[in-house]
């Protein structure tokens, strides 16, 4: 069975890109000396590595979701308290949904402790999928129905893209958490539907 040592260790990773590189061989070495053999079974680092870079892409990935969705929680705030109390139906939309991205950020942080990652916490500023409900929070310049509406439907747009974009094969999730992602992603739809609809009932009251 063939070994991998120190040195053919940089003769198969011969190619790759310089950082990719030193990040293998630092994972390389952390397996290496938790074996306390630097002749590791290629077959078991290989799959080794790939299973870390798989787990901290998909920390990652999951981490800007729950960023995403304390976002939206925050959004929702805003919009409830820029929607005038009158408009009880909207208030108790926003409540409920800001209620939904709290359980989803749950769901999404008990994964990633699950995968022995750090939660993350707070919201998109410095987030790599999505950073358009800081937009959309600060973008609430008028208490009218219609306008409040559109822009909680921009943010709705842009949580869809989001989740599409964590679902990418490219992150190779897996399956269970990919079944988590989409679920919610589900379930965020039918919340864009919802305002969409009111949307559109506001703008036909308003012709």
């Amino acid at each position: 069975m063939q070994k991998l040592s120190g040195q053919n260790f940089h003769e198969v990773m011969n190619g790759f890109p310089t950082s990719k590189t030193r990040r293998l061989e630092n994972i390389f070495l952390h397996i290496s000396i938790s074996n306390q053999d630097s002749d590791t079974d290629f077959k078991t680092i290989s799959f080794k590595i790939f299973f870390m870079e798989r787990n901290e892409r998909t920390i990652e990935v999951l981490n800007d979701l729950i960023k995403i969705n304390n976002d939206r929680v925050e959004g929702y705030e805003k919009a409830v308290r820029e929607t005038d109390e009158k408009h009880v139906d909207l208030r108790n939309i926003f409540h409920r949904m800001a209620d939904e991205s709290r359980n989803y950020a749950s769901e999404l942080t008990e994964k990633v402790r699950r995968l022995g990652g750090e939660p993350a916490g707070g919201t998109t500023a410095s987030g790599k999928i999505y950073r358009t409900w800081m937009d959309v929070k600060s973008a609430f310049s008028s208490a009218e129905r219609k306008s409040v509406l559109e822009e909680c439907e921009y943010g709705e747009d842009a949580a869809q893209k989001a989740y599409e974009k964590a679902l990418d094969p490219d992150n190779e999730l897996a399956a269970d958490v990919r079944t988590l992602v989409q679920e919610e992603k589900s379930n965020l739809r039918i919340a864009h539907d919802t305002i969409r609809n009111y949307r559109d009932m506001e703008r036909s009251a308003n012709r």
